[in-house]
């Protein structure tokens, strides 16, 4: 009976093991595999003299030496999201955003990159605005910012990119943080349904067997709260880029 319970907890260890072995390939495979990636989204319009449709009294706006009616500010952030450099020579045509034709663009510029020291530019040209092509390493950040003098925020944006086909406009949600967290989740809750009982409740006093299953829960543990603080520290960083644009 205790060759049974030791191989079946022996079996339960190899399991956990082989799974774990399996996940930390597939993210190593994933991680050293170049991706080329480009996105354009929208973080904000700030209308300039009006709150929805009505105007402040006493209250104009003017853009050299012109009166503006319903001016707005859009806040644009270009980013490379992926893990691979998207170099000058790779762009065929430029990043432009294109709004609609009833929508007259004043100014575009970029105001912020990280890291700093992007020489990226805007230029007007009709309704869109385009941004000079300039390579864009992993992580790097472009932030744009067009003064509307009239019409919608919504743009469209294009460029022609080697290696890329589908420029993404907003943060895309990953899949891997819920399939680890359920993993872990697993795990605990397996642990703890074919964990022997505890002779004593003296956490100190711990039997062979229970060692494996205890290693188990913490592991499977651990993995839920990685998952947890990850998501918490990227919903505060995106509230925190938010209010910093604004600002």
């Amino acid at each position: 009976m205790g060759d049974l319970l030791r191989d079946s907890i022996w079996t339960f260890v190899g399991a956990i093991l082989a799974f774990a072995a399996i996940f930390v390939s597939i993210l190593i495979y994933l991680g050293q595999k170049q991706r080329k990636r480009l996105r354009v989204e929208l973080v904000a319009e700030v209308p300039l003299a009006r709150v929805g449709s009505k105007g402040i009294d006493g209250l104009q706006v003017t853009y050299k030496g012109r009166s503006l009616d319903r001016p707005s500010i859009v806040v644009a952030r270009i980013t490379n999201p992926g893990n691979a450099a998207i170099h000058s020579a790779d762009f065929e045509a430029p990043i432009t955003l294109e709004f609609d034709q009833n929508t007259e663009l004043l100014e575009a510029s970029v105001v912020e990159t990280r890291p700093d020291g992007i020489p990226m530019s805007a230029e007007i040209e009709g309704s869109s605005a385009i941004v000079s092509p300039h390579l864009l390493n992993p992580g790097d950040v472009v932030v744009m910012r067009i003064l509307l003098a009239t019409g919608r925020s919504d743009f469209t944006a294009f460029a022609r990119i080697a290696d890329i086909g589908v420029i993404e406009t907003r943060a895309g949600t990953s899949l891997w943080p819920p399939i680890i967290g359920l993993f872990g989740m697993l795990i605990v809750v397996a642990a703890a349904t074919f964990a022997p009982a505890p002779a004593t409740t003296q956490i100190v006093v711990l039997r062979a067997e229970e060692i494996p299953y205890l290693i188990a829960i913490i592991f499977g543990s651990v993995l839920i709260m990685g998952v947890t603080v990850r998501d918490l520290v990227t919903r505060f960083a995106r509230i925190r880029d938010r209010i910093k644009m604004l600002a």
